[in-house]
């Protein structure tokens, strides 16, 4: 089983993503893509291909799975794209200062209508 996606870069580019048991291939106008032809590796089983979820930004493609970590598809030039798992670096997904900093002083009581440090 395969699944196409579409990767639509502007009103007048826009590629076809046949997607496979851990490959990808890239069509344009009917000609397969990337360079010379050969397939990007990936992650993603053939059973998991209906439940991938994509959305697309200019040339940027970002696929997320339950499963999977998270990728991100990027056109690099005209005829070759890459995929590349994302790292996060910031944002609300690293340990909070208080528990990275333990210095006992983050422990909250209730104090009439609202909360207090210790």
């Amino acid at each position: 089983m395969t699944r196409m996606v579409p990767f639509v870069y502007s009103a007048e580019v826009s590629y076809m993503i046949e997607m496979g048991d851990q490959y990808m291939s890239f069509f344009f106008d009917g000609a397969l893509l990337n360079g010379d032809g050969s397939p990007i590796a990936t992650p993603y089983a053939e059973a998991d291909l209906p439940q991938l979820q994509f959305e697309q930004l200019g040339d940027v493609m970002w696929i997320t799975h339950v499963d999977y970590p998270q990728y991100k598809l990027s056109r690099t030039t005209a005829t070759t794209f890459s995929l590349d798992k994302i790292v996060f670096e910031r944002g609300p997904f690293l340990l909070r200062n208080d528990l990275l900093n333990d210095d006992d002083n983050h422990d909250l009581y209730r104090h009439g209508n609202g909360w207090r440090y210790r």
